[in-house]
């Protein structure tokens, strides 16, 4: 782990880069990641202030082809294998067999080891943000941030031979082939801020809040199989010969919001909230897409009364609070 960062009062950065090299508890797995972050924050001028934030990483993932669980999973095959089966016979051969006449077992240490299950991941998270100070009070805030994340995942089955002690054909498996598959998707976010605030008569406290924001959020994936190569060496799909089978797929929706919000507290004894939130999905058919969403809330602070204040050493903070409010929900399918 690499880190670098300085800077001057008006302008700071940081850059880290983190590097992690990990073998796997199971044989057969292990991955690799490499981490890169920059961050600049920089004080254009006494009103501007403006950064970015990059954070990415690529990750090397590796295996068993076989899965973990499962009616033929690993772990199945840990519980179930005869425990006194060899590893490997005296010949070097992989051991399918404790000796005993049909005692066979599926050898989970040459399970863990055949074939090939490489997945390759792509992650970028970026952020840029201006602040700007209108006036005494009142700033507005910008936000934009992209999410970038790709995955590529390739599994061999190779052919193999099983045999016992003598040599025997135990039978194996006699056609290779390579699944390949990719998984893409962006989402963008935008947000836009706008807030006030002001004290009047040094006992009346406001703070308006007025936003925009949208998101938008899109995956693509795709996947291609094909079977019998010329030998276990090449895993590339163009050299796979019969039955090639491909698919893939892709969806997308969009999320846009208005908002408000108005706080107000007496001399920090008494307090009012309003919001509402104008919500837009597209998760919705066309003219139903919008939905309005109020709520509102009243607070005492009991404790800065002086029946309280002056009389009851025991209460340091004690508030009601009372409130009303409609949510939306978009937790639903895509179209």
């Amino acid at each position: 782990y690499l880190s670098f960062n300085g800077g001057t009062e008006k302008n700071k950065y940081l850059v880290s880069f983190n590097y992690l090299d990990q073998e796997g508890t199971m044989i057969g797995s292990a991955s690799q990641r490499y981490n890169l972050r920059v961050k600049v924050d920089s004080k254009i001028k006494n009103w501007l202030n403006v950064g970015i934030n990059v954070n990415g990483s690529v990750k090397k993932i590796e295996e068993p082809l076989s899965s973990m669980s499962g009616d033929d999973g690993l772990m199945r095959r840990i519980v179930f294998d005869s425990p006194v089966a060899p590893v490997r016979f005296q010949n070097g051969e992989f051991a399918y067999s404790d000796g005993a006449e049909e005692h066979y077992t599926k050898n989970v240490v040459a399970a863990a080891q055949r074939g090939e299950n490489i997945t390759d991941q792509y992650r970028m998270n970026a952020k840029a943000y201006a602040k700007i100070d209108i006036f005494k009070g009142l700033s507005f805030e910008t936000t934009l941030a992209y999410n970038f994340y790709t995955q590529l995942t390739s599994k061999f089955s190779p052919t193999y031979e099983r045999k016992d002690a003598d040599g025997n054909d135990l039978g194996g498996g006699t056609i290779n082939s390579l699944k390949n598959t990719n998984a893409l998707s962006n989402k963008i976010v935008n947000e836009n801020i706008l807030r006030y605030s002001t004290k009047l008569f040094d006992v009346h406290n406001i703070n308006i809040l007025m936003g925009h924001s949208i998101q938008s959020y899109r995956s693509d994936n795709f996947n291609a199989y094909v079977k019998e190569f010329p030998n276990n060496e090449i895993h590339e799909l163009s050299a796979g010969v019969t039955d090639p089978l491909v698919g893939g797929g892709a969806s997308e929706w969009a999320l846009q919001s208005y908002f408000g919000r108005i706080n107000y507290n007496y001399n920090d004894k008494y307090l009012l909230e309003a919001n509402i939130r104008r919500d837009g999905s597209s998760r919705f058919k066309s003219g139903s897409r919008y939905g309005t969403f109020p709520s509102f809330s009243a607070g005492w602070r009991v404790s800065e009364e002086s029946f309280i204040k002056n009389n009851i050493s025991l209460i340091s903070n004690l508030k009601l609070r009372a409130g009303w409010g409609k949510l939306g929900n978009q937790e639903i399918g895509n179209y």
